[in-house]
């Protein structure tokens, strides 16, 4: 906290914290950082007045808050109330955490930003944004009497006054109107308009176009209508009773807390009762609050509806929602939540699969915030889920027409399925205040039951299917008409009755202290399955689910079809029974590599990993997780799952339909039979029931998709990767390319493949191959990707078409057409032709053309070994040549484009002597750490060319050849940073910036036309410098060889370095400047001329108490040495050298000659300046 306080002159003062400024007289500037959350108090501020033409007078004494440090602080952002007598100015997002500046003793309608665009008489204003030098944003305000009913211009931020206004925005037009304290009704019209309502009770109306309308804060009723467009309405910690209307269009409408804090510690929660209309469209309405009765309607559209309570992170209250909410999904797919209430609420979903739910919600330190209200649940037709899941209260779900699924725990809870397949979950297995097992009743003629566990209740009925999770207590289940899922295994001697229907029992014994036995009569369907102390009697059980322990299990299977598992661990063994059973086996914590074995003779087999072991029989499907060993699985004759996990696995899969699953992390995986879906587009029904599935998952880095798909024929297997992840393979033993295929659906068939793409669980993205004979010229089908064969194919997609075209071993020509186009070429000599559209080009090995054409291109010869032609013609292209070791030449055409030839952290690779040509536009062009001879031109357009070196070693920067730089018109950066050839860098026309700083090699630097630095910083080498016509810099600081540096036509700036320098400044007024004097080399200038150029010397690196500005007549003497202590510099007119000595006449310090100069020159004090 500080008292600032200027003078009578145009003052800067610097604010922040709690500080108070005074400026004083003068046109004063109030610096305000961005990031401070203090209060900043100014106790004089000189406004600009009311209308657009100030006086003289006023515009002496105006005065600027310049905002720095966030772009956010702007003017639609910008927040001015009147608090009194003063002026608080603050921003939204978050005013309580942006900067707030308090002007005393002054009016709103005294501020203001004037622009002449505007139809002001000057462009003057009183707040500066980030950035900005002078007024660019300019703002209306309403001088405080004002009564008019439209703003002053379109898309411009206006502030009104307190009185109760109605005001228009305008037509097609973005207008920011500010209300202030009255009851205010604005009318954006069309446009994206912003509109705030300040204090009052305030209507706000959007009008067409995608509208902000915010009252949060507000202790008002207010009534917000967004009308057509995605509107905001925010109501936020607002205390009054808001009404909100959507409209039409995809809206949020929002009437629940604000964190006070950007980082989300604390808030101000919304009180009022509150209605939320969301309108046509998929709307989001939120009403979370803690006190007041809320209705939400969402209309047509698939709506999210919310009045939860809220879960605050860190030392802040969580608080409940307490009131009695009302939610209508309407027509469409909604979601509707509760969760965390103690109100009685009431959620429809209407017509559509909606979502309702009104359990718990996690909390930070305190496990979960339980619903208590009695709560009424209507799903409303449609497939719906409704939960109320960790619910103290006595609730009631129906769910009306349609398949529903109700999922449910603790409390007394009443359940009507209403018509439909309905499922009705129930789960008492993880609550500890379960103290007593579940009993069950269930009467078929009415088609109700009961499951109870102690105090906790579940009564339904009309439910076709139950799914119920037991106790760790003795369990007692009866399942009902439907299929049903019955679960249990947590501790306990449990009774399972799955009565009619088909029923599954699910076992879980994976916590107890020894191995499983099981026991099955197939004559009365009754067994029995135990493990330890714990037993679980079943009958009318036609599939079980059994998952085995660490120890040695004897698990047999029922009559029906199973899926067991034996467990991580232990010898176990297996017999499926009869049906269609599943073995699930996981060895991925195994500490050595799968092998397995199978007899098809006798379905036996076994799977081994170490000392664990699975002994199996009567299994019709594997599903098998491998180590991250190098694993040798074998499948069975059914149709298995097997995944290798990390590691070179081997995978057979046997007769069937099998799934092979690799997850990409750099192993390469080889499949010994796999069954393709063959050649043609209707694969006979014995091919399809051998054809295997390859299901790719799991790589964060690469889009796992049909598109970056990449099959390479290696002799007689067929090699699948993705573009961009390399070291990741399978490979396909003895199985050809023609015989992979995705095919899409049919008339008489679903769609049928070979490859799931990551996340996908059925063939979605097809794939054309061409058979290995074809010599066709066009693709089969538009949109779609295609693998050609191992010819020399001359082939051509579709116009208005985004193909994708992968080439083989031939020399492929491939022309996409137009369209967003992705071609590869393959191995062999290709040429690629993007079209119109924004392509993407892969050369792949060999000597490539490619041509983008029309359109955003990229494209690339990246690891070639080969010599390519890369065109990117018009449009913004990205040119690629990394790593590649042949000689390319790469032009970007018109347009801004980036061409790029990076060597790899390899030497080996971009060995050529490569060409890239700009062409017309602002264009990028790198060559850097490459040890060829390359010739990079900018061409038209500003553009930055570079080779310079980085370091891979100490003393290995990588850029070695002799390259030569042209700029080309423009305002070019040309760069040999850190090079150790001999290179020839020309800026040509315009302000051009050269840069060899660092560099060990003898380099020529040509300006050209403009004014143009150049600069040899830290060279080592003997560099020439030539700026050519225009006012040029030209630097050699530091460097320490000799070099030439010659100023050319303008007012140069010649400084030279430690070597022997050569320094001519050509015509016009020139200045040689001197850093610092230096004994290890002289500069020689030519052509100085006393009567109007400077030698410039620098007081931080000469020393001697020189300061900054001229040089005094006593600090310059002519003769051999100084002859008195203030001497300085001295001429030696009779030789030309120029001296400096740090102490003048006095012994400490020995004079050094830094500079040699014509003789006789008239040189007084007044050719130096000291900077």
């Amino acid at each position: 906290m500080a008292s600032i306080i200027g003078t009578n002159g145009n003052d800067t003062l610097y604010g922040g914290g709690d500080d108070t400024l005074t400026g004083g007289g003068g046109n004063d500037i109030y610096d305000i950082p961005g990031d401070s959350s203090g209060v900043v108090t100014i106790s004089d501020f000189g406004g600009i007045g009311k209308g657009i033409n100030p006086s003289a007078a006023v515009i002496a004494e105006v005065d600027t808050l310049r905002f720095s440090y966030d772009d956010s602080l702007n003017a639609e952002n910008l927040l001015l109330t009147q608090k009194g007598n003063n002026l608080e100015i603050s921003f939204e997002p978050f005013p309580l955490y942006s900067p707030k500046v308090i002007l005393q003793n002054f009016a709103l309608e005294n501020l203001d930003n004037l622009s002449t665009s505007t139809g002001a008489k000057v462009n003057l204003g009183n707040i500066l944004f980030n950035g900005q030098t002078s007024i660019t944003d300019s703002f209306d305000v309403f001088n405080a009497n004002s009564t008019q009913s439209t703003v002053f211009n379109k898309n411009t931020v206006t502030f009104l006054n307190d009185l109760n206004n109605n005001v228009n925005g305008f037509d097609n037009s973005d207008d920011v109107i500010n209300g202030q304290g009255g009851d205010d009704k604005i009318d954006g019209k069309s446009g994206n308009d912003r509109l705030r309502g300040g204090a009052g009770n305030n209507t706000l109306i959007g009008g067409v176009g995608n509208d902000i309308l915010d009252v949060e804060y507000s202790t008002g009723n207010n009534i917000l209508n967004g009308d057509t467009g995605d509107d905001y309405l925010n109501a936020g910690a607002s205390s009054g009773n808001n009404l909100l209307s959507g409209g039409d269009g995809n809206d949020t409408l929002y009437a629940s807390y604000i964190f006070i804090n950007p980082y989300g510690y604390g808030y101000t929660a919304s009180l009022g009762n509150n209605t939320l209309n969301g309108g046509a469209g998929d709307d989001y309405l939120n009403a979370e609050s803690p006190k007041g009765n809320n209705l939400l309607s969402g209309g047509d559209g698939n709506d999210t509806l919310t009045t939860s309570g809220v879960f605050t992170y860190r030392a802040d209250p969580n608080f409940i929602s307490s009131g009695n909410n009302t939610l209508n999904g309407g027509a469409g797919d909604d979601y509707l939540m509760a969760e965390a209430s103690s109100g009685n609420n009431l959620l429809s979903g209407g017509d559509g699969n909606d979502y309702l739910d009104i359990s718990s919600i996690p909390t930070y330190y305190d496990g979960i915030f339980l619903s208590s209200g009695d709560n009424t649940l209507n799903g409303g037709a449609g497939d719906d889920t409704l939960r109320a899941e960790d619910s103290t209260g006595n609730n009631f779900l129906f769910g009306d027409d349609g398949n529903d699924s109700f999922y449910l725990s603790l409390e007394n809870q009443t359940v009507d399925g209403g018509k439909g397949d309905d499922l009705l979950s129930v789960d008492y297995s993880y609550y500890v205040s379960v103290t007593e097992g579940i009993t069950t009743t269930f009467n078929p003629t009415n088609n109700t039951g009961s499951i109870t566990a102690g105090t906790y209740q579940v009564n339904y009925k009309d439910i076709e299917r139950l799914n119920i999770s037991g106790t760790g207590y003795n369990d007692n289940i009866v399942g009902d008409s439907g299929n049903d899922t019955l679960s249990t295994g947590y501790g306990g001697n449990d009774t399972i009755d799955g009565g009619e229907g088909d029923d599954v029992l699910s076992v879980n014994y994976n916590d107890t202290t020894g191995g499983i036995t099981t026991t099955f009569n197939p004559t009365t369907n009754i067994g029995s399955i135990k493990a330890g102390t714990n037993q679980v009697s079943y009958k009318n059980i036609e599939r079980l689910n059994i998952l085995g322990t660490g120890y040695n299990d004897n698990i047999v299977g029922n009559s029906g079809n199973d899926t067991l598992s034996g467990g991580a661990s232990g010898n176990d063994t297996i017999d499926g029974g009869e049906g269609d059973d599943v073995l699930s086996v996981n060895y991925n914590y195994a500490a050595v590599a799968i092998a397995s074995t199978y007899n098809a003779t006798t379905n036996t087999g076994s799977i081994t990993a170490g000392t664990n072991r699975v002994s199996y029989k009567n299994i019709e499907r594997l599903n098998i997780l491998g180590t991250e060993y190098n694993d040798l699985i074998v499948g069975n004759s059914g149709n298995d799952t097997l995944s290798g996990s990390r590691g070179n696995n081997t995978l057979t899969g046997g007769a069937g339909n099998d799934r092979f699953v690799y997850d990409f992390s750099g192993s390469v995986d080889v499949i010994t039979d796999f069954g393709g879906i063959g050649k043609g587009s209707n694969p006979s029904a014995t091919v399809i029931a051998s054809s295997d599935t390859l299901q790719f998952t799991g790589d964060q880095f690469t889009a796992l998709t049909a598109q970056n798909l990449q099959l390479t024929q290696n002799g007689n297997n067929l090699e699948i990767t993705f573009e961009g992840s390399a070291g990741s393979k399978v490979i396909l033993q003895n199985f050809k390319l023609e015989n992979l295929d995705n095919l899409p659906a049919t008339s008489s068939r679903p769609a049928i493949g070979n490859i799931l793409f990551d996340g996908q669980t059925s063939i979605t993205d097809s794939f054309d191959v061409f058979d290995a004979n074809s010599t066709q010229t066009t693709l089969f089908n538009k949109n779609t990707v295609t693998f050609l064969n191992d010819l020399s194919n001359n082939i051509t997609g579709f116009d208005n078409s985004n193909d994708v075209i992968n080439g083989q071993g031939g020399d492929d020509i491939i022309n996409g057409l137009s369209g967003n186009d992705i071609l590869r070429g393959g191995a062999g000599n290709d040429t690629l032709i993007g079209g119109a559209g924004n392509d993407a080009l892969n050369g792949g090995a060999g000597d490539n053309i490619l041509d983008g054409g029309i359109g955003n291109d990229s494209l690339s010869a990246s690891s070639s070994t080969g010599n390519n032609i890369l065109n990117g013609g018009a449009g913004d292209d990205t040119l690629n040549a990394s790593s590649s070791k042949g000689n390319n030449l790469l032009s970007g055409g018109d347009g801004n484009d980036y061409l790029y030839i990076f060597d790899a952290y390899d030497y080996s690779y971009s060995l050529g002597n490569n060409t890239l040509n700009g062409g017309a536009g602002d264009d990028t062009l790198n060559a850097s750490s490459l040890p060829g001879y390359n010739l990079l031109s900018g061409g038209d357009g500003n553009d930055s060319l570079d080779i310079s070196g980085f370091y891979y070693n100490s003393s290995d920067t990588r850029s070695v050849g002799n390259n030569t730089l042209n700029g080309g018109g423009g305002d070019d950066t040309l760069s040999a940073i850190r090079s150790r050839g001999d290179n020839i860098l020309s800026g040509e026309d315009g302000n051009d910036f050269l840069d060899v700083e660092d560099s060990e090699g003898y380099n020529t630097i040509n300006g050209g036309g403009g004014d143009d630095y150049l600069s040899a910083f830290f060279a080592s080498g003997n560099n020439t410098l030539n700026g050519g016509a225009g006012n040029d810099s030209l630097n050699a600081t530091s460097s320490t060889g000799d070099n030439f540096l010659f100023g050319g036509d303008g007012n140069d700036i010649l400084t030279g370095g430690n070597g022997n320098d050569t320094l001519y400044g050509g015509d016009g007024t020139d200045t040689f400047a001197f850093n610092g004097y230096s004994e290890e080399g002289i500069a020689t200038i030519y052509d100085f001329n006393a009567a109007n150029e400077l030698i410039q010397v620098s007081a931080a690196y000469f020393g001697g108490g020189l300061s900054i500005g001229s040089l005094s007549a006593n600090q310059f003497t002519l003769g051999t040495s100084a002859t008195t202590i203030a001497q300085r510099f001295i001429y030696d007119n009779s030789t030309g050298g120029l001296y400096f000595d740090q102490d003048g006449s006095a012994a400490g310090f020995t004079q050094v000659k830094f500079a040699q100069l014509s003789a006789g020159l008239s040189l007084t004090n007044n050719n130096f300046v000291v900077d």
